[in-house]
């Protein structure tokens, strides 16, 4: 009998870290604010890495928890390259430097880093997100065009930001000439679970799409 072929996945998606220096009210990632545990070591990613090399894996993509909150995440992206992968992140932006963008740059392997923004103004996206994040994670993503990193955003909708969505638009296409940009709405899981801003999640998004047009 002939021997089954062996596929393996070209991309792979990878909780990085399990910390993150915000506590966004309609997180999926935490069951309670205080919800953290141990991160696999360097070590232990370095090895993984060289194993999705010998199997043909071409891209990671590092989410978490915020990616850029681990302290050796440079080493974890020279990790990434030196095993000749690609590489993007989901990232809250807030922790994205002048200088974390231009390393990111000269790696010539990053394939993109989203970003997320909630609103067009501190008001809207503060909300959930904590007091000051609009302006970081607006100078974040700044700091990535500003190096020519390939770079998106993701816009979370709830009942509180959906009629921002046209502002919100014109903000990252017109403004910060982003190419494209995606949406999700809450889910009621995770840190929104027993929360409002869950109660009307997927109305939320039904309205949305039907009213934010023009983009």
């Amino acid at each position: 009998m002939a021997q089954r072929p062996y596929y393996a996945p070209r991309s792979l998606d990878i909780d990085i870290t399990t910390h993150c220096n915000l506590r966004c009210s309609y997180c999926s990632h935490f069951s309670s604010d205080g919800d953290v545990d141990k991160d696999l070591p360097l070590e232990e990613w370095n090895r993984f890495f060289k194993e999705c090399n010998s199997i043909g894996i071409m891209n990671i993509c590092l989410c978490g928890g915020e990616p850029f909150y681990r302290k050796d995440i440079r080493q974890i992206i020279e990790s990434l390259v030196e095993n000749k992968m690609r590489f993007s992140a989901l990232s809250n932006g807030t922790l994205i430097d002048d200088d974390l963008a231009e390393f990111i740059k000269k790696t010539a392997r990053c394939s993109s880093i989203q970003v997320s923004i909630d609103g067009s103004d501190a008001e809207s996206h503060d909300k959930f997100r904590g007091k000051g994040s609009f302006e970081k994670a607006l100078n974040g993503l700044e700091n990535l065009l500003c190096h020519k990193v390939p770079a998106t955003s993701r816009v979370t909708l709830s009942k509180y930001n959906y009629r921002h969505l046209p502002e919100t638009a014109k903000l990252l296409l017109e403004n910060l000439k982003l190419s494209n940009f995606s949406t999700n709405s809450v889910s009621y899981f995770g840190l929104c679970y027993g929360r409002a801003a869950g109660a009307f999640a997927y109305r939320t998004l039904i309205i949305s799409r039907s009213r934010a047009v023009g983009y």
